[in-house]
């Protein structure tokens, strides 16, 4: 069984479902150790499906346009994303979001870190340069 770390989760702007609560009963019932995709179906599903979770958007260097991603938004400007890191490859990632974030209309990324032994659940803001 995995242990649960909450660490500055703010729960997304939906009214369809709270996703720490969804994300732990689906790991709880399903396991920890199952490919990702499978977890990041679950909860596009449950908040309204790919028409209304999928979307591009636009990556900005100064006033330009310089490409587009395509992700998944849990909220009307907030994306989330699900990994399965060690902590060398969290703190990688962490500075690699935050440094996306910059360069997108994003206000935040809730990020989902499962693992056999913790889930991690953080809210990483624009706004916040640091840890």
């Amino acid at each position: 069984m995995f242990a649960v770390r909450d660490v500055d989760w703010r729960e997304p702007e939906t009214d369809l479902v709270n996703v720490k609560e969804l994300m732990v009963e689906v790991l709880r019932d399903w396991g920890a150790g199952l490919d990702l995709h499978l977890y990041e179906d679950a909860l596009t599903h449950f908040l309204g499906g790919k028409e209304r979770v999928m979307t591009e958007i636009d990556i900005v260097m100064g006033n330009r346009t310089v490409g587009r991603q395509k992700i998944r938004l849990s909220g009307p400007d907030t994306a989330f994303k699900i990994t399965a890191l060690g902590d060398e490859g969290m703190t990688r990632f962490e500075d690699h979001a935050r440094r996306f974030l910059q360069h997108t209309r994003l206000r935040s990324i809730h990020w989902i870190n499962v693992t056999r032994a913790f889930v991690t659940f953080r809210t990483l803001d624009k706004e916040r340069t640091g840890r």
